[in-house]
Parts: structure tokens; sequence; C-alpha cells
């Protein structure tokens, strides 16, 4: 996701509401976030924004995004992995 990319934000808010729905009562999912911002503190802004939910986890900024895309077959953003333990795709696209 990108600060800069307005689908992103709208898709911010629709997994925020999800993760809280499927949280309640309970344990929910792990969230990573791996933005696509361009600059560090363009990604410092955005993860402070009120758009994340605290619970969330980060990949830090400097980690190669191209790589983690690749890996997961990611061809554009926003876009949601289901990883399992093992950290392999759970669900192929």
């Amino acid at each position: 996701a990108g600060a800069w990319a307005e689908p992103c934000k709208e898709f911010t808010k629709v997994l925020r509401a999800f993760f809280e729905k499927v949280s309640e009562g309970g344990e929910g999912p792990v969230v990573v976030f791996v933005t696509n911002d361009q600059s560090r503190e363009e990604y410092e802004a955005h993860w402070a924004s009120d758009s994340f939910h605290p619970d969330w986890l980060s990949v830090e900024y400097s980690i190669d995004v191209d790589e983690i895309a690749k890996r997961f077959n990611v061809e554009k953003i926003p876009g949601v992995v289901v990883v399992n333990s093992e950290g392999q795709a759970a669900v192929e696209n």
C-alpha cells in the first residue's frame, strides 16, 4: 500500500473494519503491512496515521518491496496475501 494511492487509502479502511470485526472477542489474524511509499518519511507519516490498527505489524521500510511482491505474486496494489505459519501463500491469487 502507498499513501499516495487513493485506492490504498480506501482499502486500508476496509481492511481495518474487517480486522476489527473478526477480532471481536478473541484473537484475530495477524496483519503485516508492506509499504510502497516513495520515501521513508512518507512511510512513517502513513504508518503514524489513524488508518492503521495498533495491533498491525509493518515490514521495515528498507526491505525490498519488489522482492516481497515477486515472492507472493503481487501484481498490483493494494492487495492481500494470506500466508500460513510456514511463510507460504495459503491461497493462490
